[in-house]
């Protein structure tokens, strides 16, 4: 199958939504990433938001590396209901508006 986004911008649609793949969140590096980043945070409730966003970003990094664009105008209305514990799979999308 071929890169979702691997398109001209007139072949993008409003609503189309790109799948950027998934990442667990692991015991060891949430320790690490609370200890140096989020000092005070418990990781008795999982993931502080600042590594959610880094490991969002991380997949986005990764699955637009080959996409044909120059810049990003802006990342908006991302969301997650919960802070995911250890071991929790967060899968990824973009939406194009």
């Amino acid at each position: 199958m071929s890169d979702p986004l691997h398109v001209h911008f007139e072949d993008l649609e409003v609503g189309q939504v790109v799948p950027l793949g998934a990442i667990a969140v692991d015991e060891a590096g949430l320790e690490i990433f609370a200890e140096r980043f989020a000092p005070g945070w418990d990781v008795a409730y999982g993931a502080p938001d600042a590594l959610v966003y880094a490991l969002w970003s991380k997949l986005d990094a990764q699955a637009s590396a080959d996409w044909p664009q120059t810049k990003r105008v802006a990342t908006d209305a991302l969301r997650f209901p919960r802070n995911p514990p250890p071991g929790e799979l967060l899968r990824a999308g973009v939406t194009v508006l």
